[in-house]
């Protein structure tokens, strides 16, 4: 991928890892996590982000301002944050918190020419949410939140946005875009 990118365009610019899979298994019921699945949520939600950022960083340092985002542990809808153990399973929890230790970890890795930052959204209005959740159960989720709404996903996207070209100086910092829910 990041050969056919120099072929291409013989730049890179950003890198936004923004990949996330969980399982619903209540925290502690360790026997329903199953090895396969604690693997495959730790390779797609932390494993992966490092690979591709390695893959990617000879590429992006060849740039000025080059930026990475990781897009790191969702607030869930109850306002619980991964940060405080909870969320959709143990195994989540801990590969998002990876990733926001590991977005400092690069951060510091590869200062010289490229910064590394994450946004950790909020509940984010989404087909997957709204399967779960009726109308009325979202609003009573959210009606606490200082910015009572769910977020948008333009909300996050423009998160990103920022973090990737709106600034030269943001390195190692983890942006929570949550209506206010965490503060």
């Amino acid at each position: 991928m990041v050969a056919k990118i120099d072929d291409t365009y013989r730049r890179l610019d950003a890198v936004v890892n923004c990949a996330g899979t969980t399982e619903f298994v209540q925290h502690a019921n360790l026997e329903e996590m199953t090895e396969t699945m604690w693997d495959r949520i730790l390779a797609v939600n932390t494993t992966g982000p490092f690979f591709v950022i390695r893959a990617c960083a000879p590429l992006l340092q060849r740039q000025p301002h080059a930026s990475i985002v990781n897009v790191a542990g969702v607030v869930n809808v109850a306002g619980v944050a991964c940060v405080a153990g909870a969320g959709f399973c143990l195994a989540y929890c801990a590969s998002k918190e990876a990733l926001n230790t590991m977005t400092k970890s690069l951060a510091r890795a590869l200062a010289a020419g490229i910064r590394v930052n994450a946004v950790w959204p909020g509940p984010t209005d989404s087909d997957w949410l709204r399967r779960g959740m009726t109308e009325q159960q979202i609003e009573d989720r959210v009606a606490s939140f200082p910015i009572p709404r769910l977020a948008q996903p333009d909300d996050v996207v423009d998160a990103i946005h920022d973090l990737t070209v709106g600034t030269n100086l943001t390195t190692g910092q983890i942006l929570v875009v949550d209506g206010g829910r965490t503060m």
